[in-house]
């Protein structure tokens, strides 16, 4: 989270510092995707009403309103929550401490004296790292006591400010926002990059904050549209695309400073913005229904939602070991695993598995997609028979993703890049065609025309088979993963047999969908899944149509492998397994998509629970080879557990 507003006349802007974490002893694990908690209080750094030049750290309930004091009244300059909510950390006159969020500062540890003025801090997702912002540099300090990173400087363009809102999302992405500029700092590599003012959505550098899945970012934001330029809290992706506005009709303040609950259903956020007599207010993030929690006054307020119960320790670290050849080790008795958190080194691992690997086939061409926004990769599954699905960043290309391209490509080998180039920016483009490659571009002006042109690719590729197969080109607000399962799920099919692929609206065919199958005149239409995906006015619409679906999205899994993959070669089955319920699951499906096509293998959707239909795919035939896609934070132990407890399944 981050803290500080706009400066006063009478006093220097509040220091902002980094949080710590209780124990020294937590383990050094990648950053990724967590299952939201369950809430509890919400720590505040509120004014002292004896003396305004003194702060006092609270912990406020949200049900009740009532409130205890955790730091009496002293020059405190920040204050965060420990990310599985047991400790609080704060910085006092420049000494960083910890205290146990039960405790008394009787129990604080001082964990490091630091030498200058710091703007924010932040608590790095697994608890490992400590990130200090001051006025030179994002630093992340290991909290073992081991050297710290310096991982950007904190400048904006041409050096003129300084960030000082920031948020270490569970994406291991650091955005830092100030005065409409917005930073995003990959945690791991440091590799950072400028989002575009004219691309962002007037982020006014007072708070900003990710949802706990890392998928969402909420801040202060000035619509444009709005004259009054007053403020409000946008909810945007990580694609910097206002999603919406939190409805805050019913208390009518300007908002600043918010913060996700840990069950990333609600925002607690501080109003007015620059008030002496902000109060404290918790709202849904869908609907109005905003409770005031009582005043905290002043400057410089930075509330933290901490998880309750102490939360769930972090999984441990990914090993991010090589696949097997093939992916599979052919052993049905064994579960195997490719144990990555970073989506852009798992691509990798399964490219290494399937090309080049102990002789085995070379690439025909690369495709490449953006590792943030799902949008433009939908349908390019279907290009994945020949050649791996990579990702990219859109204004930077990764180093281990420029290394495969290199490893796979000799000069003037294909890359496919998917979407235009707010998706995968012309410098991008322009790297790889210096590099020797011959790029090629496919892209519309949205996800639909993008969608035909890939398809159209695809039947230039391949042998037209007279079929295409249509998904949902986006899902309700409120369930955002229903945009991409069908069209993940789908993938080990559409890249086995280069099905073309394209979106429509749900409720009617798309006009660029309407030409495309105007001019390739298929003879049969596949529909991917059911009503609520595919309207019947869009089934009307298309030739020959046939609705493949389930119950569910894991049932509509089931149906696909059924009637379009069928049963396997020999009496051993492979099933590729994602996560089809987590908003980053497609990151890890869409690279699976042309592993599984390669073994005849379908795509199963899991969670915790197993949904019944997976327990289905997964346990006939009674010889079954099965790679769960994703580390143990999106496919955990009870998953492998349900799986091998279910009657014959590999144990």
């Amino acid at each position: 989270m981050l803290t500080s507003l706009e400066n006063d006349m009478t006093r220097p802007r509040p220091l902002l510092i980094v949080l710590t974490c209780l124990l020294l002893t937590l383990p050094v694990a990648p950053a990724a995707a967590v299952a939201p908690g369950e809430n509890g209080e919400i720590v505040v750094l509120a004014q002292d009403p004896a003396d305004s030049r003194f702060q006092t750290v609270v912990a406020v309930d949200p049900a009740t309103g009532d409130r205890r004091e955790l730091v009496p009244p002293n020059i405190i300059d920040s204050v965060a929550v420990s990310p599985d909510g047991t400790a609080v950390a704060y910085t006092l006159q420049r000494n960083l401490y910890v205290q146990p969020l039960g405790g008394t500062t009787d129990d604080r540890e001082l964990l490091v004296q630091l030498d200058a003025a710091t703007y924010a801090l932040e608590w790095s997702p697994d608890g490992s790292e400590i990130l200090v912002v001051d006025g030179e540099t994002f630093t992340a300090h290991p909290v073992d006591g081991s050297a710290p990173r310096v991982l950007a400087p904190n400048r904006q363009s041409g050096g003129q400010f300084t960030y000082q809102s920031v948020t270490w999302t569970s994406q291991d992405q650091i955005v830092a926002i100030e005065l409409s500029a917005m930073l995003i700092i990959d945690a791991a590599t440091g590799e950072s990059r400028i989002v575009d003012p004219e691309e962002s959505p007037n982020a006014q550098g007072l708070g900003v904050d990710a949802s706990p899945d890392g998928s969402q970012l909420v801040f202060a934001c000035v619509q444009p549209d709005d004259n009054s330029f007053s403020l409000r809290l946008c909810i945007t992706g990580l694609d910097m695309v206002v999603q919406r506005t939190v409805d805050l009709s019913d208390v009518d303040v300007e908002p600043a400073h918010p913060a996700f609950s840990p069950d990333g259903t609600q925002v607690a956020f501080i109003g007015p913005a620059r008030a002496d007599d902000a109060m404290l207010y918790v709202t849904p993030i869908a609907g109005a229904g905003t409770q005031a929690l009582g005043a905290v006054g002043g400057l410089g307020i930075s509330p933290e939602w901490a998880v309750a119960g102490g939360g769930t320790p972090p999984p441990p670290p990914a090993s991010e070991e090589p696949l097997a050849c093939g992916g599979f080790d052919g052993d049905p008795t064994t579960t195997e695993r490719a144990d990555f958190a970073d989506p852009i080194a798992y691509a990798v691992a399964v490219s290494q598995a399937r090309f080049d690997c102990d002789g085995s086939r070379a690439a025909a061409h690369v495709v490449l997609s953006r590792d943030d926004a799902f949008a433009d990769s939908l349908v390019g599954a279907a290009l994945t028979g020949d050649g791996p699905l990579l990702f990219t960043r859109t204004d930077t290309l990764p180093d281990a993703t420029a290394t495969e391209i290199d490893r796979l490509l000799d000069d003037g080998g294909t890359i496919y890049l998917l979407g235009g180039t707010a998706a995968i920016s012309q410098a991008v483009a322009d790297q790889l065609t210096d590099a020797g490659h011959d790029v090629q571009r496919l892209a519309g002006p949205s996800r639909v025309e993008t969608s035909v042109a890939v398809a159209t690719e695809v039947r230039t590729l391949g042998d037209d088979a007279g079929i295409l197969a249509i998904a949902r080109a986006g899902g309700p607000t409120d369930n955002p993963t229903a945009a991409w399962a069908d069209s993940v799920t789908a993938g080990a099919w559409t890249a086995a047999d280069a099905v073309p692929t394209v979106v429509t609206d749900t409720a009617s065919l798309h006009p660029a969908v309407a030409d495309f199958i105007a001019d390739a005149q298929p003879d049969k239409t596949f529909l991917l899944g059911g009503e609520a995906a595919l309207s019947p006015a869009v089934a009307d619409a298309v030739p020959n149509p046939t609705r493949i679906a389930g119950a569910s999205r894991a049932g509509t899994a089931q149906a696909i492998a059924t009637q379009q993959i069928g049963p396997p070669d020999d009496d051993t089955r492979e099933l590729v397994v994602i996560n089809g319920f987590r908003e980053d699951g497609w990151l890890f499906g869409l690279p699976a998509a042309g592993l599984a096509a390669d073994t005849h293998a379908p795509i199963a959707l899991a969670q915790d629970p197993l949904p019944p239909e997976t327990t289905t795919m997964a346990c006939s035939p009674d010889t079954i080879d099965i790679l769960l896609a994703g580390g143990l934070d999106a496919l955990p132990d009870a998953v492998t557990d349900q799986l091998d407890a279910a009657p014959g399944c590999a144990a």
